[in-house]
């Protein structure tokens, strides 16, 4: 397991930023009860900090997380509040824009298939990932494709 410490918003001092860790770490303890692909995204994920090749860039994840943070619900019981991102969607998060590939820097995630269930926040996260993507990536032209089935 990942040694980690809590590390709180500058925004709201309630609110971790290391949820990711923690949802990895519950998932394989069977604090949580997760289906055998969520258990082995959890393996894969601390198994990586093992891999020398690649490297967990932390403080971006934690960058990107703010920003969502600073972003608020538009509608429902939530509307006119900050997104606070749940523990599992930090470590979706996390999965897509922590893991960097040691020689280049880049990302090593560049598809992501997120499959929810109903209202479960699809469209928000969605649009939460996208703007994270578009504005934290630096790079010129950058693209973001969202695509939804109903």
């Amino acid at each position: 397991m990942v040694k980690y410490d809590n590390k709180y918003s500058k925004f709201d001092s309630t609110y971790n930023l290391h949820g990711y860790y923690k949802y990895a770490e519950d998932i394989l303890n069977g604090d949580v009860v997760a289906c055998e692909p969520i258990i082995r995204v959890c393996e894969r994920f601390e198994d990586r900090f093992d891999d020398d090749r690649m490297y967990f860039d932390e403080k971006d994840v934690d960058k990107r997380i703010e920003l969502i943070y600073l972003m608020k619900h538009s509608t429902g019981e939530f509307a006119h509040k900050n997104f606070k991102l749940l523990d599992w969607q930090q470590f979706a998060i996390a999965n897509i824009f922590g893991w960097k590939w040691k020689s280049t820097g880049y990302r090593v995630t560049k598809d992501a298939f997120l499959f929810m269930t109903r209202k479960n926040g699809k469209t928000t996260l969605a649009a939460a990932i996208a703007i994270a993507s578009v504005l934290g990536d630096k790079e010129m032209g950058a693209e973001c494709y969202c695509v939804a089935n109903i």
